[in-house]
């Protein structure tokens, strides 16, 4: 499992604040390992996905399982309730 989470880091600066760096790993943040702000969240999914993100944690849990980053049954408790709100 070690190995699968290391596959995967975005280095992000943000454009407000250049001096700002993070490394965003998608799969430990789909587990419920990590957590991330969204203005960190935001240029990790449009790089990794080529698109703009308006409804971010619902759209990118979505796409993330589409990507097969983590199984669906793998994804954190608190990230899994975007799944059910997009089957409504």
């Amino acid at each position: 499992m070690t190995e699968d989470l290391n596959r995967h880091w975005y280095k992000v600066s943000t454009a407000n604040d250049p001096g700002y760096d993070t490394e965003v790993n998608l799969e430990a943040w789909l587990r419920g390992l990590v957590k991330y702000q969204p203005h960190v969240l935001r240029p990790v999914a449009s790089e990794r996905f080529g698109k703009r993100y308006t409804k971010l944690y619902l759209d990118l849990v979505i796409d993330c399982i589409k990507a097969k980053l983590v199984p669906e049954e793998e994804v954190c408790e608190e990230l899994r309730g975007y799944l059910t709100k997009s089957a409504t």
